[in-house]
C-alpha cells in the first residue's frame, strides 16, 4: 500500500519508471532468441558406422555386436537400440535423465575407439554423435535446369554454395541431396577377361595400387635437401586405360584391353523433384543455440549473391524457410 501511495502521490516519478521499463524492454526486444524448439539436451548418442557393400548379416554380426559389448560397460544406460542394414549399422545409447549428453557421447566414443583395431577394416570410421533437437535444417533450397544434368547441378552446389553457405556463423551443416557425383567408371568386360585368364580381383588389385602417390625419402646435393616422390594419381580418364593389369605370354594386357573406362555420374541413390522437375536439394542446418531467424535470415542474403553467380538457366527455389513459423 505505501509502494502505491508513491505512485499515486508521484506521477512525474510513476512515468519516468514506466518509461524507463519500456526503453530497457524495446531494446532488449531485438536481441531476444526465437527458436521452434526449446533449448534441450536430450540423454541420446548414436554410433553410426558404414561399409560399402556389406550384407546386414555381417553388418550385425562384424560391426553391431562388438559396439554393443564395447558400450554396454558405459554407467547409466537405460537401453540401447541397433539398427543393422545393408552397408549401415547404427547403435543408439539412451541415457537415464539427468545424464551429461556431452560426457556420455564422449564415453561411448573412448569405448568404440577402443575396439576399432577388431572391426574391419573396410568400414568407414564410426561417428559417434549426440542428439540434438535443436540442430535441425531450418531453410531448404531447390536448385533446378532444363538445359544440364543433375550431376553438373550437384556439383555447384557442391562447389559453390556449400563451400560459401559452410562458412557462415550460425550455420552447422550443409546437406545435399539429389543428383550425383562425378564418377570414373571402370566396365569389366567378363569375355575379354576370361580371354586372358584374369580375374576381377587382379583387376581391383591392379586400379587400386595404381593410383596413389608413393614416397621415395630425400636426396641431398650441394648442401640442400630434396623430397623425392612418386607421382601415380591419375590426371586423366586415359591414363587409367593404360594400367598394367598382369603379363600373359610375355604380353602386358592394359587395363583398356579388358575393360572399357567413363567419365560419368555415380548411380543415383536419391531423388529430388520440385514442381515435378527433377533437382538438387540443399539443406542448411544451423548450429545448436543459434537464433533461427538470424541464421535464417542471414543465409537468405547470402543465397542471392550467390544466386547471381550461378548461371543464368540454373533456378534457384526455396522451398520450405523454418524461420516463417
Amino acid at each position: 500500500m505505501n509502494f502505491l501511495r508513491i505512485f499515486i502521490k508521484r506521477p512525474v516519478f510513476t512515468t519516468m519508471l514506466v518509461f524507463v521499463l519500456v526503453v530497457f524492454g524495446l531494446s532488449a526486444l531485438p536481441r531476444i532468441g526465437i527458436d521452434l524448439m526449446p533449448d534441450v539436451e536430450f540423454p541420446l548418442v548414436s554410433v553410426l558406422v558404414t561399409w560399402t557393400g556389406a550384407s546386414p548379416e555381417e553388418m550385425e554380426s562384424l560391426v553391431t555386436k562388438p559396439i554393443e559389448d564395447a558400450v554396454s560397460s558405459v554407467a547409466g544406460i537405460k537401453t540401447i537400440t541397433s539398427l543393422s542394414r545393408p552397408g549401415v549399422a547404427q547403435v543408439t545409447i539412451e541415457f537415464v535423465l539427468g545424464t551429461d549428453p556431452r560426457m556420455a557421447a564422449a564415453d561411448v566414443r573412448e569405448k568404440v575407439g577402443g575396439i576399432r583395431k577388431k572391426l574391419p577394416d573396410e568400414i568407414d570410421e564410426p561417428v559417434t554423435q549426440r542428439y540434438d533437437i535443436t540442430a535441425s535444417p531450418v531453410v531448404y533450397y531447390s536448385l533446378a535446369s532444363d538445359k544440364r544434368p543433375r550431376g553438373e547441378i550437384r556439383k555447384m552446389a557442391t562447389d559453390i554454395v556449400k563451400e560459401r553457405l559452410q562458412q557462415m556463423d550460425g550455420v552447422g551443416e550443409v546437406a545435399i541431396n539429389g543428383g550425383s557425383d562425378r564418377e570414373i567408371q571402370v566396365q569389366v568386360d567378363p569375355r575379354r577377361l576370361d580371354s586372358y585368364n584374369l580375374t576381377l580381383d587382379q583387376v581391383i588389385s591392379a586400379v587400386n595400387s595404381a593410383n596413389a602417390n608413393t614416397p621415395g625419402g630425400y636426396v641431398k646435393e650441394h648442401g640442400y635437401e630434396m623430397v623425392v616422390r612418386t607421382l601415380g594419381q591419375f590426371t586423366s580418364v586415359e591414363e587409367v586405360g593404360t594400367i598394367a593389369v598382369a603379363t600373359v605370354n610375355n604380353k602386358v594386357v592394359l587395363l583398356k584391353d579388358v575393360a572399357t573406362v567413363n567419365d560419368d555420374y555415380e548411380e543415383e541413390r536419391t531423388y529430388a523433384r520440385t514442381g515435378g522437375v527433377p533437382s538438387v536439394v540443399v539443406s542448411v542446418q544451423k548450429q545448436s543455440g543459434t537464433n533461427t531467424v538470424a541464421v535464417s535470415d542471414a543465409v537468405k542474403a547470402e543465397m542471392l549473391k550467390i544466386t547471381e553467380e550461378l548461371p543464368a538457366d540454373v533456378k534457384v527455389t526455396i522451398v520450405r524457410d523454418g524461420s516463417l513459423y
